[in-house]
């Protein structure tokens, strides 16, 4: 009888053993062929901003990811835990409510393709009354012919009490800037293959720092992947009626790209706005007349723009 039972439970082993290898040969014939260099690795683009509306406070995370591929799931987490999943398309942002004064969050954004992590992003964001003076500080990398273009912008946040801004590359100051701008600077001919320390520094009337960021940049190129401006169709010019019905003119679907777009557009009748993330363009007209509008789609890899008019007619039945 013991026999009989050691001989079971060997073959419950060995059957085990074998399901196991099967399984594991298995993951390994399906594991994903995507495979990035080090250098290559897709940007995220990940940050988070405290603010304080409607009485409690928001972290609002964004991103803008470059080099994603198609197909690709974005995943973000809070503190370890999953808050939401997101293609590869809109929206590019969440706003986390209800978060506590004083406390500081880890916010992780994940790339993930066929089941694999192709790129991953952490941010740290302190809910603080300072929040509101800090400013959003980026980089792109432009390979030229023999060297790089690193383009540098900024975003100040309208509260900041900035009176001017300067500009570092590894302690070396490129320039001043007032308050009113402008928020960009290309600092041209940098070597390829070299890692460059920017710092922004935010002074108020005093002379005195305000609130300063770094950002590193690698000007490594990625020579698998090629950086395409949106392309565009002609819109069609519009006729609205005032006062009713709304307005609700899509605009997305006359610019292409592979790349997430924002939108935007000069020249629009009072009172219709156009939303950066979906390119509507809504609200309710009240003033007659014809309109020439510009709309511009934007991405990481440049913009285009169309022309169109709007006219906006009396409401029917009016004088």
């Amino acid at each position: 009888m013991i026999r009989f039972f050691a001989k079971c439970i060997f073959s419950g082993v060995m059957l085990l053993s074998f399901s196991a290898s099967a399984m594991f040969a298995q993951e390994k014939l399906e594991a994903p062929s995507f495979s990035l260099q080090p250098k290559c690795i897709p940007k995220l683009n990940f940050s988070g901003t405290p603010l304080f509306k409607h009485g409690y406070w928001i972290v609002r995370l964004s991103w803008n990811p470059s080099a994603i591929p198609s197909g690709s799931v974005l995943k973000l987490y809070r503190d370890g835990h999953f808050l939401k999943k997101f293609s590869l398309g809109h929206p590019f942002h969440l706003r986390d409510r209800h978060r506590k004064k004083g406390q500081t969050y880890k916010y992780k954004l994940v790339a993930r393709l066929s089941g694999a992590t192709i790129a991953s992003q952490t941010r740290f964001i302190r809910v603080t009354d300072h929040a509101k003076k800090r400013f959003h500080f980026e980089a792109s990398v432009q390979e030229k012919t023999n060297n790089s273009l690193v383009k540098l912008s900024w975003n100040p946040s309208v509260s900041l009490d900035a009176k001017k801004f300067k500009l570092y590359r590894n302690e070396q100051l490129l320039k001043t800037f007032s308050a009113l701008g402008p928020f960009h600077f290309k600092d041209s001919k940098r070597k390829k293959d070299r890692k460059y320390l920017y710092t922004l520094i935010a002074l108020n009337s005093d002379n005195k720092v305000i609130t300063s960021t770094r950002l590193k940049v690698n000007t490594k190129s990625c020579t698998t992947t090629t950086c395409t401006p949106p392309t565009s169709t002609t819109i069609p010019d519009q006729t609205f009626s005032a006062f009713f019905p709304p307005v609700l003119f899509p605009v997305a679907g006359f610019f292409q790209s592979t790349l997430p777009l924002t939108f935007s557009a000069i020249g629009l009748p009072p009172d219709l706005i156009i939303d950066p993330i979906t390119g509507i363009i809504s609200g309710t007209a009240t003033v007659f007349g014809t309109f020439d509008v510009t709309v511009t789609a934007t991405s990481s890899c440049g913009s285009t723009s169309q022309s169109f008019t709007i006219t906006v007619t009396p409401p029917q039945g009016g004088d």
